[in-house]
């Protein structure tokens, strides 16, 4: 099993977890899942058939838009912690905005001469994504231990 946490799904290999890793994509997941509770309150709403569903569909997406909120600000926390700049906007590429990670490579390296394939940048950009998502975990644990110490 790959202990790495980048490649962590579920947030848990070996028994580790990985709170910044489980925020991010968590604020990812519900991201999604909001755009697809929005599709389907579009779709009530032009449906007869779906009408008697818009009252519970509206009351989950108040839900999801209250969790989307709080996992936001969790989110934009951890990642001002990042030490770079382009570590913070990487960060907020892929998990706040969902982009690829060719768009990330373009936008963090686009302008370097020899951009014209991309794929040597697009590696360059998981490994800052991996280098930057190691660092935070470290950090994390860090602030648990002096939390620790000073309770």
């Amino acid at each position: 099993m790959n202990r790495n946490p980048i490649f962590v799904t579920t947030g848990r290999a070996a028994g580790h977890s990985y709170p910044a890793h489980e925020l991010l994509e968590g604020y990812a997941v519900t991201l999604y899942d909001l755009d697809v509770s929005r599709e389907r309150q579009l779709r009530a709403a032009t449906s007869s058939t779906e009408q008697a569903n818009r009252a519970r569909n509206a009351g989950r997406l108040q839900i999801l838009e209250e969790k989307e909120r709080d996992l936001r600000e969790k989110a934009e926390a951890l990642i001002l912690k990042c030490q770079t700049p382009d570590e913070r906007e990487m960060l907020r590429m892929r998990y706040l905005m969902l982009m690829d990670w060719a768009t990330i490579a373009r936008v963090l390296y686009g302008d370097e001469p020899d951009f014209y394939d991309g794929k040597a940048y697009r590696h360059r950009a998981l490994c800052l994504h991996q280098n930057t998502m190691i660092w935070l975990e470290k950090e994390l644990r860090t602030e648990e231990e002096r939390e620790d110490e000073n309770t």
